[in-house]
């Protein structure tokens, strides 16, 4: 006996009306757009260029203007050399470590102020490293990193970790390198939301251990994993920052971790450069090489 089975079909006719919203996308006033570092005993570079226009395709120019240093007490240490690009470098002056700094740059439309300071020592070191099994990864590296917060003052640190490898394209092998991942659980790197925003760039105050020292735990997966790639080694950066410095890689990895999020409202990124975008930023930098035999 066949069974037949019957399907009744309804269907529905739904009616859509279009509405057109307006987007107000005129142009808006164009603004300095600065990018600049100031690095424990390094070369000064600070770039310069003009914000772009969403309905614009070119890209913005660089802006050729002046560029000068000075101290604390506003004596002007030295003037920017300008390679004609939008950079602005020192060729022999290096910044020192726990020194307030002014920049002074001069536009065709306006003259910019900014007030940065490069923090004070940051003493780090690798005590020890380990690969083992771990979250069903036998791949797991871990390294226990020293931190002697030596200054009573707050500071705020930054870690990163830089991968070298080697990958086999079938003919060669090509040397190639990625900022990656870090895993932790240690409570002076979680307890604060500004750790969670970048796997890549932890930052963190020494607000749970200030004027002491302290082992931290960190672990990275798949620095082996790949057949066709070959990890050679490893630099770990310990910076200290600014306080601005702080801020504005905070609000940078916060407006990251947030931009594909339709409920929530788009961070603002915390420069100091009064009407103007980017920053300036001070940092003391240490750096240790793990090598990978």
């Amino acid at each position: 006996m066949k069974k037949v089975l019957y399907y009744s079909v309804i269907l529905f006719f739904i009616g859509a009306c279009q509405k057109e919203i307006n987007f107000d996308l005129s142009d808006h006033q164009a603004k300095l757009v600065v990018n600049g570092h100031l690095y424990n005993d390094s070369l000064i570079s600070i770039d310069l260029s003009i914000s772009g226009q969403i309905t614009q395709s070119v890209v913005q120019p660089y802006v050729n203007g002046v560029v000068e240093l000075f101290d604390k007490d506003t004596n002007q240490l030295l003037t920017l050399n300008n390679d004609g690009n939008g950079r602005y470098f020192s060729s022999i002056y290096k910044t020192q470590a726990n020194t307030i700094y002014f920049i002074k740059i001069k536009t065709n439309e306006r003259i910019y102020w900014i007030r940065e300071e490069t923090p004070d020592t940051v003493f780090s070191e690798i005590k020890d490293s380990s690969r083992f099994f771990f979250q069903g990864n036998e791949a797991y590296f871990q390294l226990k990193l020293e931190l002697n917060d030596k200054s009573i003052l707050k500071n705020f640190y930054e870690i990163k970790v830089k991968r070298f490898y080697k990958e086999w394209n079938g003919i060669d092998s090509i040397n190639k390198q990625e900022w990656v991942d870090i895993n932790t659980q240690e409570f002076v790197l979680t307890e604060s939301p500004t750790s969670r925003y970048s796997k890549k760039q932890l930052l963190f105050s020494d607000r749970f251990f200030n004027g002491q020292k302290i082992n931290l735990n960190l672990g990275m997966f798949g620095l082996f994993n790949t057949p066709q790639q070959r990890t050679t080694h490893l630099q770990v950066y310990v910076s200290s920052l600014s306080l601005n410095a702080f801020n504005y890689y905070t609000s940078i990895n916060e407006h990251l971790f947030f931009q594909n999020d339709p409920f929530t409202q788009p961070s603002q990124i915390i420069g100091n450069v009064p009407d103007a975008y980017g920053a300036i930023t001070g940092r003391y930098l240490n750096v240790e090489t793990i090598v990978f035999k």
